[in-house]
């Protein structure tokens, strides 16, 4: 078997392997959140479709159907305390280790140590500084508010969010950057053998795009692919062109590819079940870390064409092909996936987690054939029927049916009384028992997923005190507090992938733009470097609290309105007395940081003006005007 058939039978393994996660995906997690996430936006009488939980074959079609959008709710409430603006990044440096001086046993040992340690401080610091200042701009070029946002609300929804972190040229632009992009769960396989995501062996994106960018992407002479599914553009083609249907069926209108690419922590592949061990030896040459791109109809991987195939042997094939097939980022090298992933509610002994949603799901049907049946039941109580006596004249009926508001009628003679001849027909009147099942299934579901009243700046009952409403608030809290810690874990992640890839990738040209030259002459000397692990970890990186939900903002500036009380007085003092006032400075800057005050230094206290020294002559002698 020479090279371009062993990649056709490894691409064939790959879709089936892919094949048997989507699967496994649709069992423990796809069907729940595409559930939830028709509740939040699909049709409104989805609910009543053949094939649904609780479809027709199960209970009765109610002639009045609507859906109760308790999820956007949740979507709503949730998502803007959750994330609201674009997270603000601090990279700090890591504090050098300084034993004690007893363990050197040599003073002049200890103040080398010190020294060595105050130089890798400083240079540290350095690095910091100049990273950060590359990381603050990178959320408003690529737009991450909007891509975190997205992932924010999906992760409510569906149970989780993604957020890709890959290499990125501006359009009309010469340098790159890095960016967090979003990309929805639906596309996103993992290992089905696996327990955790830090146990995959494997994960697949799925990907649609038009053929011209995936050969120009992966340097494929123009032509060389063929599509394998229909744009909307081609279909509406196929609609209005005579020939259209014919095309359709050949494929000739198909101008979109579907593919998949894969990142493999078990190498090419000669480890996957069914493929035996003929090839292990020679492919396991090319390591654990593999990245291949697959697509239906395709005998051979997007990312290794059939052109680079050579002899065996042949090392620039050798060398061209373990360039293709490396991940683009190492990430591995910090046991990581190019995805950042955002999840509420883990579930333990499996990858996928469970939606938000799901645990009221059950409540939340059952509110909307309630409702349905209510608003049926509406329909039919509130029609009027009259019954009149068959031998009453025509002048009656018409009277009855089509009089003014003041119409006299006339009764025949034989009648005693007008409810002889005109009688309205009432329904009985509705149970008030099913209302008050509805509202405590309601009460159920808002418990399951938090929408209490207080999340809607109400209460049933008066607050009796303060500490009623601080136990209330507490309370409340517990849950968004915890999602909020979350999100603010995610978009740590996403910074420290941006971080390591930014130093992976970048250089001085690239980052000039945007922080100047200055700058990108000390990235090129200090931060680029080809170490991705080295690059991640020797910083930390963290969000500031009050960038990613607002309580936080609110909790910070009580807190430094309390300190300035207290603090900034003896701050001034301590001024006043030394000529320092660089702690009174820094409060400043740090209470107009929290209260959004632009120029901090507009503010800050200097060291008074000594006057001028005498000269050594003593002081000027007085003017004649003086004496």
């Amino acid at each position: 078997m020479n090279g371009s058939e062993l990649f056709q039978v490894l691409c064939q393994f790959w879709l089936t392997k892919i094949s048997k996660a989507k699967a496994h995906k649709n069992l423990v997690f796809q069907d729940d959140a595409d559930e939830a996430f028709r509740f939040f936006n699909g049709p409104h009488d989805f609910m009543y479709e053949a094939g649904q939980t609780g479809s027709p074959e199960d209970l009765p079609l109610p002639s009045f159907r609507m859906t109760s959008n308790r999820v956007a709710e949740v979507v709503q409430l949730f998502g803007p305390a959750l994330y609201h603006t674009n997270p603000s990044c601090q990279v700090t440096p890591r504090e050098p280790v300084i034993l004690p001086p007893a363990i050197y046993g040599n003073p002049m040992a200890f103040q080398q140590a010190t020294a060595a340690a105050d130089a890798r401080r400083s240079l540290d610091q350095a690095k910091s500084t100049i990273l950060e200042s590359y990381l603050r701009w990178v959320p408003v070029e690529t737009q991450m508010r909007t891509h975190a946002r997205k992932a924010v609300e999906e992760a409510l929804i569906k149970g989780r969010g993604l957020l890709w972190v890959e290499l990125y040229q501006p359009p009309g632009t010469s340098f790159k950057t890095v960016g967090a992009y979003y990309d929805s769960v639906d596309n996103f396989q993992i290992d089905p053998d696996a327990d955790s995501m830090e146990n995959a062996k494997w994960v697949a994106r799925h990907c649609i795009k038009p053929v011209w960018e995936v050969e120009r992407e992966y340097g494929l002479a123009p032509g060389t692919l063929h599509g394998n599914i229909t744009s909307a553009e081609a279909q509406s083609y196929a609609e209005v062109t005579t020939d259209g249907a014919h095309r359709a069926k050949t494929g000739e209108t198909n101008d979109l590819i579907r593919y998949w690419k894969i990142y493999s922590r078990m190498g090419l592949g000669a480890r996957l079940q069914g493929m035996g061990n003929a090839y292990r030896g020679a492919m396991d040459l090319f390591g654990d870390h593999v990245f291949l791109v697959v697509a239906d109809g395709h005998p051979y991987p997007l990312n290794v064409p059939s052109t680079i195939y050579g002899t065996k042997g042949d090392p620039k094939f050798v060398e061209q092909l373990i360039r293709r097939i490396s991940w683009p980022t190492p990430f591995w090298l910090n046991n990581a996936w190019p995805v950042a992933i955002l999840d509420f509610h883990p579930v333990p002994g499996q990858p996928w987690p469970m939606s938000h949603i799901k645990p009221g799901l059950g409540e939340l049907k059952f509110l909307n054939w309630s409702y349905s049946f209510l608003a049926g039941k509406i329909r039919n109580t509130t029609r009027d029927f009259i019954a009149v006596l068959k031998q009453a004249g025509e002048e009656l009926k018409t009277s009855i049916l089509e009089g003014k508001d003041l119409t006299l009628l006339e009764i025949d003679g034989q009648y005693k009384t007008i409810g002889e001849v005109v009688q309205f027909l009432q329904h009985p009147s509705m149970n008030g028992d099913i209302f008050r099942v509805i509202e405590a299934v309601e009460r159920n579901f808002e418990k399951r997923v938090g929408l209490n009243e207080l999340m809607y700046g109400s209460s049933e009952n008066q607050l009796r005190s303060a500490a009623e409403a601080d136990i209330k608030s507490n309370n409340l809290s517990v849950r968004p507090d915890d999602m909020a810690e979350c999100v603010e874990a995610f978009m740590k992640q996403v910074f420290v992938m941006l971080g390591g890839a930014s130093r992976y990738h970048l250089r001085g040209a690239d980052v000039a733009p945007l922080v100047g030259s200055d700058v990108a002459l000390f990235w090129d000397k200090y931060l680029a470097t080809m170490n991705y692990a080295s690059a991640s970890r020797e910083l930390e990186y963290r969000i500031e609290a009050g960038s990613v939900r607002k309580p936080n903002r609110a909790r910070d500036t009580q807190n430094i309105t309390d300190a300035m009380q207290v603090l900034y007085p003896q701050f001034v003092q301590y001024g006043a007395g030394t000529g320092d006032f660089g702690p009174a400075n820094a409060m400043i800057t740090e209470y107009c940081r929290v209260r959004d005050i632009p120029n901090p230094q507009r503010f800050f206290m200097r060291p008074p003006v000594q006057p001028a020294l005498p000269g050594p002559g003593g002081p000027p002698p007085p003017s004649q005007s003086a004496a």
